[in-house]
C-alpha cells in the first residue's frame, strides 16, 4: 500500500517534465518560412503599427502562420497581398537573389552566361584593314630604294631611278594592283604581270600616256606586248 503515494509522485514529475518540454520548444519554434524584407527586415509601414519587422509571405498558410506568432497583415485590404509585420523576435528566412534570367547572381559582374558561353570583355587592339595607314610607295610608282617600297622591291634597270614592283604569276595579278582608283598608279597606267627570270614580275604599263609613262623610270614605252599569259598589253620595258 505505501507504493501508490511513491507512483503517483513520479507520475507527476513525468508529466511536469514533458510539459516543460513542450514549452520549450513553443517558446523557440524557429524562423517562418516567410522572407525577410532587406537586411535585418526593417520597414517604416510596420514601424507605425509597432511591428517593425517586416515579412513577404508567398501564400496565405505562410501567413497564417505568422499570424499566429503575433504578427499582423501589412495590408488587410488586399487579399492576394500576405505580407506581415512582426515583433523582432519573430524570425524569417533570408530573401534569396532573383533571377535575372541570365544565370548569374545580380551582384555577379562577371563575363559568364547561362549558356555557357563567355562574353569576350577584352579590348582587341586589332587594327581594322580598311582603316589602315598605308606606308612607303605602292607598285609602280617611282622610287630610288627598296626601303621607298611597301614591297621591298625597287627595280632600276636603267641606273639610280626605277619602279616598286613585286613577283606575280597570272595577267591581272592582284598583286601588281597600285594605290590609285582601279588599281593604277600615279600616272593613271596598269600595272601588267611580265614574264621575268623564270617567273613573273609587276611592270607598268602606257597606254594612256606612251612615253611620258615610262620617261621617271628611265624606260621605253612598247606597245602590243606579251605578258605573262599571252595578252597584248603596252607596258614600260628595259628595251
Amino acid at each position: 500500500m505505501r507504493l501508490r503515494p511513491l507512483l503517483v509522485a513520479l507520475a507527476s514529475l513525468t508529466i511536469d517534465a514533458c510539459s516543460s518540454d513542450a514549452t520549450n520548444t513553443t517558446d523557440n519554434p524557429g524562423p517562418l518560412a516567410c522572407a525577410t524584407s532587406g537586411s535585418d527586415g526593417s520597414d517604416s509601414d510596420c514601424a507605425a503599427l509597432g511591428l517593425p519587422r517586416k515579412l513577404g509571405c508567398d501564400t496565405e498558410a505562410d501567413m497564417q502562420a505568422a499570424l499566429a506568432r503575433g504578427c499582423q497583415r501589412e495590408d488587410s485590404d488586399k487579399a492576394t497581398d500576405f505580407d506581415v509585420c512582426c515583433p523582432t523576435t519573430v524570425e524569417g528566412t533570408p530573401k534569396q537573389p532573383e533571377d535575372t534570367g541570365t544565370g548569374v547572381p545580380p551582384t555577379d559582374t562577371g563575363a559568364k552566361v547561362d549558356s555557357g558561353s563567355v562574353v569576350d570583355t577584352s579590348t582587341d587592339t586589332k587594327t581594322d584593314s580598311t582603316t589602315d595607314t598605308k606606308t612607303g610607295l605602292g607598285i609602280g610608282e617611282k622610287c630610288t630604294s627598296e626601303t621607298q617600297c611597301r614591297s621591298g622591291v625597287c627595280y632600276r634597270p636603267k641606273g639610280t631611278t626605277g619602279f616598286c614592283t613585286t613577283s606575280c604569276s597570272t595577267s591581272f595579278d592582284a598583286s601588281c594592283s597600285g594605290d590609285s582608283a582601279g588599281g593604277k598608279n600615279s600616272l593613271g597606267e596598269l600595272i601588267n604581270c611580265m614574264a621575268f627570270a623564270g617567273g613573273g614580275r609587276c611592270y607598268p604599263g602606257c597606254i594612256n600616256g606612251k612615253q611620258a609613262s615610262c620617261t621617271p623610270f628611265g624606260m621605253t614605252c612598247r606597245s602590243s606586248q606579251k605578258d605573262i599569259k599571252g595578252y597584248n598589253v603596252d607596258v614600260c620595258l628595259e628595251l
